[in-house]
């Protein structure tokens, strides 16, 4: 059946007119009369009484039982054009919080700028809440702190940084080194929620087996009113860091023998779902272009040769 064949038909029996009916489709009756003619041959019965003379339309048995199946069919029918047009201009993201901050906000200000008609929702959760929302498609990106093979999900990191130690300070100043010796576990504020080998091991060479912690929170702005006026110290990306000391003076500090790079994976299906959506094909052609020019110009800034960023050794 054709949209406008049953689009007409269900005029047609809320007017009971055929000339009415054209005008409010903007057809002319001819066209009507077609349409409808068209759609009996298809149905093979026939769904209205055609008299001549008479003004308003009577339906046949066939047709009277036909409204509901043609109202069923079109509802249907527009239910899906929705979902296509929602799948067309919107983007599922879930993401971690110091990605979302680092890389997906900036990223989506640049973004929409380019798409204004485009929509994006973001999900703020740990990491495997986004590999369990990309199992079971609910959303098109994930990003996530840690690399999990796991079948139909591929997964492509698209950043790399040192873990550094944050602690409250006055008048903070210039980066400084410091040795894991000299922190005191009592008094760290530990991130939870996420898969965190590296420190995870670096906690057990420093500080032994008991990982119990007196505060835990599983976000980075968490540790703001913890932190504040306090000697409590935490680990955290230097991406991280930076962000936080925009917020509060913090001393970071370069540890000496600091756990593995911190990494950061986007996640997204292996099959071609979200490549055959033009506005999820144009974000992460974009999104990773826009992490590749800022690690090309962090590089610049650090005096590092042009191609080598953080990327380089993956």
């Amino acid at each position: 059946m054709q949209y406008k064949e049953v689009e007409t038909f269900l005029e047609v029996v809320r007017t009971r007119n055929i000339t009415r009916t054209a005008e409010l489709l903007y057809v002319s009756q001819s066209t009507v009369s077609n349409r409808i003619k068209s759609l009996e041959d298809e149905v093979g019965c026939q769904l209205i009484v055609r008299t001549r003379g008479h003004r308003i339309v009577q339906l046949t048995r066939q047709g009277e039982e036909f409204v509901q199946i043609a109202a069923r069919w079109k509802d249907l029918f527009d239910e899906t054009e929705r979902l296509k047009s929602s799948s067309l201009t919107a983007v599922r993201i879930a993401s971690n919080e110091s990605t979302y901050y680092t890389w997906i906000a900036p990223f989506l200000k640049r973004f929409f700028l380019r798409h204004p008609g485009g929509k994006v929702t973001v999900h703020i959760c740990d990491s495997e809440p986004a590999y369990t929302m990309i199992e079971r498609n609910q959303i098109d990106f994930g990003f996530a702190s840690f690399d999990s093979a796991r079948n139909g999900i591929h997964t492509r990191c698209i950043d790399r940084q040192p873990l550094c130690v944050i602690r409250y300070a006055e008048h903070p100043g210039p980066a400084q080194s410091l040795h894991p010796s000299a922190l005191d576990p009592a008094k760290e504020i530990r991130f939870i929620g996420g898969f965190f080998a590296s420190i995870n091991a670096w906690h057990e060479r420093w500080f032994g087996l008991d990982r119990s912690c007196p505060l835990e929170v599983n976000t980075s702005r968490g540790v703001i009113p913890l932190m504040e006026h306090s000697d409590y110290w935490a680990i955290c990306p230097m991406d991280m860091a930076l962000d936080l000391s925009r917020e509060m003076p913090l001393q970071i500090y370069r540890l000496e023998e600091p756990p593995e790079d911190w990494q950061i994976y986007m996640l997204r299906r292996q099959e071609a779902g979200p490549g055959s959506i033009e506005l999820c094909r144009l974000f992460e052609t974009e999104l990773l272009k826009y992490i590749d020019n800022i690690h090309s110009e962090n590089a610049a800034s650090c005096g590092t040769p042009k191609g080598e960023n953080r990327l380089e050794t993956i």
